[in-house]
Formats: C-alpha cells, sequence, structure tokens
C-alpha cells in the first residue's frame, strides 16, 4: 500500500476465509475460524483500521497451531482479553461478538472465496478494473505480488 495506495491505483481487501467447515473427509481445521474472523469485524467496527489490524497481530501471534495437542487452536476467552489489550471496549466487543451481527459477512466472504477459486490460507486475489480476477494461492513473497501489480497497471492483463 505504501507504493501503491497514496496514488489511489490499488486498493487492498482483507476477506476472511475461515476453515471451519468439513472437508472432503468431514475433517474440520480450524473449528474456532468463523468465530475468530467475527471477532476480527467486531474489532473493525468499534476500532477501525488500527484497532483491526492491532487485533488481528496480536491474535496470529499468540494463537498456538492447531495439533493433537492445541486442537481447539487458541482460547476463545483471549479474545477480549486481546480486545482490551489493543485498546476496544471489552463490553462492546463481548456484545458485538455475542450477537452474531457479522456471522453472514464472514459467511459471505467465505463463499465469495469459493466462488473465486480460495481453497486455502493464506490467498490473495488480484482483481483488475475490468473484473477480472486472478488468484494467487499460498504467502508470495512482495516481489512476485508487486511484478503482477504493475503487469495490471501497465495493461498486461
Amino acid at each position: 500500500m505504501a507504493d501503491y495506495g497514496s496514488s489511489g491505483k490499488v486498493a487492498w481487501v482483507y476477506r476472511s476465509f475461515p476453515l471451519d467447515k468439513p472437508d472432503a473427509d468431514g475433517n474440520i481445521l480450524h473449528k474456532n475460524a468463523g468465530h475468530e474472523s467475527q471477532a476480527l469485524e467486531c474489532a473493525a467496527s468499534l476500532g477501525g483500521n488500527d484497532k483491526f489490524w492491532a487485533f488481528e497481530k496480536q491474535l496470529y501471534q499468540i494463537t498456538p497451531s492447531v495439533t493433537s495437542a492445541t486442537p481447539n487452536g487458541l482460547d476463545q476467552n483471549q479474545l477480549p482479553v486481546i480486545a482490551k489489550s489493543v485498546g476496544i471496549d471489552t463490553t462492546a466487543f463481548n456484545n458485538c461478538l455475542s450477537s452474531g451481527q457479522f456471522q453472514s459477512k464472514v459467511e459471505a466472504d467465505y463463499t465469495d472465496g469459493l466462488n473465486v477459486g480460495v481453497s486455502g490460507t493464506p490467498y490473495s486475489v488480484l482483481v483488475t478494473p475490468a473484473g477480472n480476477k486472478i488468484p494467487m494461492a499460498g504467502a508470495e513473497p512482495y516481489t512476485t505480488l508487486k511484478a503482477a501489480i504493475d503487469a495490471l497497471l501497465a495493461g498486461n492483463n
């Protein structure tokens, strides 16, 4: 965004793709992902972009990998602790999260991801001005994303 955002040439939109649905074998990778995605939306609604990113950063820093030792990942009681630590009112946060206010938004993000071919995370989708969608699976280095964006901006799509 430092290279492209100030000129308005590129916008970056964060979308949830919670892996809390059964796969073809009936396994669920991360049963709390949908709830945590809703928590992120609550953080954004209560504190704007700065609080969203602060919450997101801390959420990923403290969430253990889902393993046989920690099959549930993060203890969900930690979500309001994270909210408080980044300066979000915990009563408002708890009210937002318990209301399910953002459940349909998270589900819509997930469905949109499926529709463009997302199969896991991380995943990026570049959308051209004409609406063409270029999927980029995995954690791509900045140089790869920059090359793709530069090609799109040059009209090489």
